[in-house]
């Protein structure tokens, strides 16, 4: 702004300068001359310096107006900047803030999920199921136990070991079946929460093994029908594949061996 007055100013210098000189070189000749004389003067240069400091004034008004639109411009785009660095900022806090709540629902899913693969696990090894009846009274074993018992019965009549397990219905084996159908479905039910927030595939292939040696488990003994194992199964496998397809970090992908 100063270079544009300093510019104007010097314009108009040069103008007044022009104009005594343009003055003294027509009528220097007669000298200074009397009153009348001054007032010619007086109206020559009004009438040679008005337009000359009017466009000077123009000058210094466009150039001013310049300068208020680079500065509006220049403000508008560091407006611009620091809005989008807020953006970025607030995306930032927005997926800290995600990522440690994802982090904080997976680890209770972690441990609901390593709790309910203990408790059927437990079940299944532990001496409840009341098999059958013989001279010396109910006798118990194990889910482990008895599948053992029909394979090896099943190895000396030929028959498969599944034509077996028509049992659970049965008043002493009802309610060990119903404890282990429901272990079963719990852990069901905390694998799939698990995998929608687990963040890496070794997690995901960890759940899918367990979850496919409790599902061969209660093929084994016809506690489940095999449609709705073959469904639940299938269930866990889409929602693994949607949560793959979904990305995880980069640095968190498990390596096939």
């Amino acid at each position: 702004m100063k270079n544009a007055v300093y510019g104007a100013l010097g314009f108009a210098a040069c103008g007044l300068l022009l104009a005594l000189t343009l003055y003294f070189w027509r009528f220097g000749g007669s000298g200074l001359g009397d009153q009348e004389a001054f007032a010619l003067f007086g109206d020559f240069m009004g009438g040679f310096l008005n337009p000359v400091l009017g466009f000077a004034t123009i000058l210094i008004l466009l150039r001013s107006l310049s300068l208020q639109n680079e500065e509006m411009k220049a403000s508008r785009e560091e407006l611009e900047l620091t809005r989008q660095e807020m953006a970025k900022a607030r995306k930032v806090q927005s997926d800290d803030l995600d990522f440690q709540a994802r982090s904080n629902l997976r680890t209770q899913l972690y441990a609901i999920f390593e709790e309910a693969q203990a408790d059927f696990l437990a079940a299944w090894h532990k001496v409840q199921v009341l098999e059958s009846v013989s001279d010396e009274g109910l006798i118990s074993g194990s889910f482990e136990q008895i599948y053992e018992e029909k394979v090896r019965e099943s190895n000396r009549t030929g028959l498969s070991a599944g034509a077996y397990y028509d049992y659970w219905d049965i008043a002493w084996n009802r309610p060990a079946a119903l404890e282990i159908r429901n272990l079963y479905a719990a852990a069901w039910q905390a694998s799939m929460a698990l995998v929608e927030y687990s963040d890496t595939s070794l997690q995901t292939d960890k759940i899918r093994r367990f979850f496919v040696i409790a599902n061969d488990k209660m093929e084994k003994l016809n506690l489940h029908g095999e449609a709705r194992l073959v469904d639940d199964l299938r269930a866990l496998d889409s929602a693994i594949q949607a949560r793959k397809e979904a990305k995880f970090p980069p640095f968190h992908i498990g390596k096939k061996i």
